[in-house]
């Protein structure tokens, strides 16, 4: 009799044992199911989707990582077309009140944040009307534009922009990237940390270049320019100027001026060496100041500096032509000469 009620007790732990494994394969088919046929996409994607639009839309990208390339076509709609990463599950693209929006959401894990890998995200192409206002801002990517005729912000956190033939307002921020600029028009602002910013620009009433741990040579013939930068080279050539404004910490400067009569220069280092070449009819008032063991060296006139008696300081005055235009230049323990073209 006992042996046959431990029989029976076998046989039904064997039962419910099934039971589990059952249930748990029939959750794991029911779970692979909605993986193959719904959402959130879990494997890598393709995408080609296109909404009309204005001929002028406002046009707002946000993705985590990966690659896109926005450019213009002759269509009055934007055209997204490439492949989601397989990290992706969902992703939105849909019509506003003033023109498009297209957000990619990924899924999000402990220790995620440095896994972000441009290589490892999307791959897209994006087709908008010339005249599109452009909002595109990502973690790890790497983008380049083309040929927008009207405002372009981008931000990124890791990656490089590249903007190519771009007009109108142009904002172009980055960290742990390089900023390329090719044929870029209009006013400008591009900022990076640990990066360099490279290229030419015209046609803007204002341009602001900064860079911290990262290289600076750029053209421009904007007439206001400012360019900052910690710890990097800069090398800048300029147009016919009003008003320039130079900030360096621990760096070296090479710049060619144009400036214009009754231009402003204003050039500030601490450490490094600053050159400033400036055409030889220059009409201008020089202040130039060395503070801390610097050095000044002028080859633009025969003026000779002064060093104080006391302190490591020297100073230098002069003026050239009919001293219209007005330049200051002072360094801390850096040293700044003045030359010719």
């Amino acid at each position: 009799m006992a042996a046959d009620l431990a029989i029976q007790e076998q046989v039904m732990q064997n039962h419910d044992v099934m039971n589990v494994r059952y249930k748990t394969l029939s959750k794991t088919v029911l779970f692979s199911v909605l993986l193959a046929t719904g959402s959130p996409v879990l494997a890598k994607q393709r995408i080609d989707q296109t909404i009309e639009t204005s001929s002028h839309p406002n046009v707002e990208i946000e993705h985590v990582n990966g690659k896109a390339v926005i450019k213009t076509w002759d269509k009055n709609a934007v055209k997204i077309t490439g492949e989601l990463s397989d990290r992706t599950e969902d992703f939105e693209f849909e019509k506003t009140g003033s023109g498009v929006s297209f957000d990619v959401d990924i899924g999000r894990h402990h220790g995620d944040w440095g896994n972000y890998r441009i290589k490892d995200g999307d791959d897209l192409t994006i087709y908008v009307p010339a005249a599109s206002k452009i909002d595109y801002s990502a973690v790890s990517a790497s983008v380049q534009l083309f040929d927008i005729t009207n405002d372009t912000k981008v931000d990124l956190v890791n990656g490089d922009i590249e903007a190519n033939n771009l007009a109108g307002r142009i904002k172009l921020e980055t960290v742990n990237g390089n900023v390329k600029l090719n044929g870029v028009k209009g006013e400008l602002v591009a900022e990076t940390v640990n990066g360099d910013i490279e290229g030419e620009h015209s046609e803007g009433e204002e341009v602001r270049v900064i860079t911290v741990n990262g290289n600076i040579d750029i053209r421009s013939d904007s007439p206001q320019l400012r360019i900052e930068s910690v710890n990097g080279r800069m090398n800048f050539t300029t147009a016919m100027i009003n008003e320039l404004d130079i900030v360096t910490v621990n760096g070296k400067v090479k710049g060619d001026i144009n400036l214009a009569d009754n231009g402003d220069v204003d050039v500030s280092s601490v450490g490094g060496k600053v050159i400033l070449k400036f055409q030889p009819d220059v009409s201008a008032r020089f202040d130039i100041q060395a503070h801390a063991g610097g050095d000044i060296r002028n080859k633009l006139s025969n003026d000779r500096s002064q060093k104080a008696k006391y302190g490591p300081n020297e100073w230098l005055e002069f003026s050239t032509g009919e001293g219209s235009a007005r330049v200051e230049v002072s360094t801390v323990h850096g040293v700044i000469e003045l030359d010719k073209r």
